[in-house]
């Protein structure tokens, strides 16, 4: 890279970093060109961007847009996963790959706003999807309306055969 174009290439990665709710950093030596192409389409899939990048220039772009606790995880090759509208979604996506390759490493996140470790990573891998947790949500307050339509529907049931009874008794 020349170095006229770095200062553009900082920018870009301040750009990139600024705004993003949940920030990445893996560590993807160890995989070759099938392995970074199938982790690339499953992120690209999910809407996630994955982008391979200089330590040097990805600190100098954290210290621009304050998030400089992301400087001391910038050790090694160094590739950031980046999705603006779920986070929380990246960390199921890389450790699905993990458990079928065993070659790449989450070195840290940042999401909203705070460092987190690999164990909280592993934890936020394993909580629902937004979707399953809306899903569940609608059920929840879904469950007590469809009950209750049930326990109207049987005392409608309920009458209308008393009513029938009575007529029929009385024709009888």
């Amino acid at each position: 890279m020349l170095k006229k174009d770095k200062p553009r290439v900082v920018d870009e990665l301040a750009n990139l970093i600024k705004d993003a709710p949940g920030i990445y950093l893996t560590d993807f030596s160890g995989l070759n060109v099938s392995e970074m192409q199938i982790l690339r389409k499953r992120l690209r899939e999910k809407g996630i961007t994955f982008k391979v990048v200089r330590n040097r220039l990805l600190q100098r772009a954290s210290e621009m847009v304050n998030k400089s606790e992301l400087v001391e995880k910038l050790v090694g090759p160094t590739a950031i996963c980046l999705n603006y509208d779920d986070p929380y979604v990246i960390p199921k996506v890389l450790m699905e790959f993990i458990n079928e390759f065993k070659k790449l490493k989450i070195k840290a996140a940042w999401v909203e706003g705070e460092l987190l470790n690999e164990d909280e990573i592993q934890a936020l891998a394993k909580l629902p999807s937004r979707d399953e947790l809306l899903a569940k949500a609608v059920n929840t307050v879904a469950a007590p309306i469809s009950q209750l339509m049930g326990v109207l529907q049987n005392l409608l049931q309920t009458l209308v055969a008393t009513l029938d009874a009575i007529k029929s008794k009385q024709g009888a």
